[in-house]
């Protein structure tokens, strides 16, 4: 049997599945996947955040896969955009970095409602800044 995926416009298809699971999997975690806290904002948006620490050379890469689904992984375009790609059985070559101090703690935040999408997937030191891909 085959799988077959339909396409929609960007838009509709992140607010039709804001609430819905989303998980990490990167360097931090050995690859595995890392669910994400569902929050809501004051305007209804879901916000999804996980916490994860850097290693010992302070680097952390990740991507963010859909519904617990590696074929469908949300990483940075080349121009840092967050972009969804359907992906058959071969790694996704581009990763979101964090650099910092080694085993430093940053929060993760996807927002699927931003219009903005190099202002879609961010990390905030614990206690500090914003930083962008």
């Amino acid at each position: 049997i085959k799988h077959s995926r339909t396409w929609e416009p960007w838009e509709a298809w992140a607010h039709q599945r804001s609430s819905r699971p989303l998980h990490v999997t990167g360097s931090f975690n050995g690859n595995t996947l890392t669910p994400l806290t569902v929050t809501r904002t004051a305007s209804g948006n879901a916000v999804h955040t996980c916490e994860v620490r850097l290693g010992s050379d302070g680097l952390a890469s990740f991507q963010v896969a859909l519904e617990a689904d590696r074929s469908l992984l949300l990483v940075p375009d080349a121009a840092g955009e967050a972009e969804l790609l359907a992906v058959d059985g071969e790694e996704a070559a581009s990763v979101w970095w964090i650099t910092g101090l080694p085993g430093m703690s940053y929060e993760i935040k996807v927002d699927l409602g931003v219009l903005d999408r190099r202002r879609m997937v961010t990390w905030t030191p614990v206690d500090g800044k914003a930083l962008l891909y």
